[in-house]
């Protein structure tokens, strides 16, 4: 080519072909699990940030954390639009997953540099706007509906979270998840005053908090307490996993999600609109939120209970009393709705084993017929 001849080189195939060297610690998955193994982080998390990862790589074609650009990041950002995600859904989950394997590989390992610094999502959110809550004439709507039951054949469990999981959230401000995830050993007495324990050891919950909540009059008139004890110490609300399953750990979709998840496509067919910002359980903590400043909850002592960090440090100090606690939900008036007589059965479940590498019962499979189907006389 110096000689001014550019025709193909005959002998071309003489040298092996160029490969850029990978270094095993800077793959991608590789850094994700040595992220989590020597720092903080959720089983779900880790996983959670794997599906994204995977989302990446199978659209970059590698996942050698070394060869990526910021052109590809920004593609993949583009992809991510073009397929009708939320910018909040794109920065907070697909893209956060992303920054963070890449500045772990900066921190502690070889990485030159975070590519996916910088790169957002900057639309407005795309999704529908209006009243994050549920007014008191909706909620009321949804709690009446709950003493018609179902004629659909549903399990114990399923019933029970139709009926109980829409009234807990209403008047204790819970995340739906940390309610259906309680299980009979999470109520109890201290000082004589009913209370809902929340902790890691029954699933989940935020920021892997731990706290109480002191139960609400109404809830414990309509039988609440009553319910928990007659089903015993396991879930109220999903089939129980198999003894000595270690609920904190497990992987893929908990059966506690489920659940909510259930009660989320029943509240939407109760209501003649869509529910705040379409979602139905999120819109209870809105409500109670509302109504704890309407009727002058003190606010440590609220967000206590509702699981959320102080505001302060200082309000972090000391304990929040069971006494305390019992004087601020008692200001919230019950919703005066029509106290039907249905409640849902307290048949006990039995444990179900788990699908491999999910948090899903195993279902066991039909046999198909093998011999033919007499005649109709």
């Amino acid at each position: 080519k110096a000689q001014g001849d550019y025709s193909p080189d005959e002998r071309a195939d003489r040298f092996p072909k160029w490969q850029a060297s990978r270094t095993t610690e800077l793959d991608l998955f590789t850094l994700l699990d040595h992220k989590f193994d020597t720092g903080k982080g959720r089983v779900r998390t880790r996983e959670d940030y794997r599906a994204k990862l995977k989302s990446f790589t199978d659209f970059i074609g590698h996942s050698d954390a070394g060869r990526v650009t910021k052109d590809d990041v920004r593609k993949w950002r583009d992809k991510l639009i073009k397929a009708g995600l939320d910018p909040k859904t794109i920065n907070d989950k697909y893209k956060a997953a992303l920054s963070a394997v890449l500045t772990h590989g900066v921190k502690e390992f070889s990485l030159p540099d975070n590519v996916a610094k910088g790169i957002q999502d900057r639309r407005g959110s795309t999704g529908p706007k209006g009243p994050p809550g549920y007014t008191e004439e909706q909620a009321k709507n949804i709690l009446t509906a709950t003493f018609k039951g179902t004629a659909k054949a549903l399990s114990a469990p399923h019933r029970r979270a139709l009926f109980w999981v829409p009234w807990i959230c209403a008047y204790q401000g819970l995340r739906v998840t940390e309610v259906t995830q309680l299980r009979g050993v999470d109520v109890r007495h201290e000082n004589g005053i009913p209370i809902l324990t929340i902790s890691g050891e029954a699933g989940s919950t935020k920021s892997d908090r731990a706290w109480s909540t002191a139960v609400h009059p109404h809830l414990i008139e309509m039988g609440l307490l009553d319910m928990f004890q007659a089903i015993g110490d396991g879930p109220a609300f999903y089939t129980p996993y198999p003894e000595a399953t270690d609920l904190s750990v497990l992987q893929g979709s908990a059966r506690a999600q489920e659940a909510g998840n259930r009660v989320a496509d029943w509240i939407n067919t109760i209501l003649d609109t869509p529910a705040p910002l379409n979602r139905p359980n999120h819109a209870w903590r809105h409500l109670f939120t509302s109504l704890s400043r309407k009727y002058a909850l003190d606010k440590p002592i609220r967000d206590y209970m509702m699981g959320s960090g102080p505001g302060d440090a200082r309000e972090g100090y000391g304990d929040f009393p069971p006494e305390a606690q019992r004087r601020e939900i008692e200001k919230l008036p019950r919703f005066e709705v029509a106290v039907g007589s249905y409640r849902p059965p307290l048949d006990r479940v039995a444990p179900q084993p788990l699908r491999k590498g999910t948090g899903k019962p195993v279902v066991p499979k039909l046999r198909r017929r093998t011999t033919p189907r007499k005649p109709r006389t």
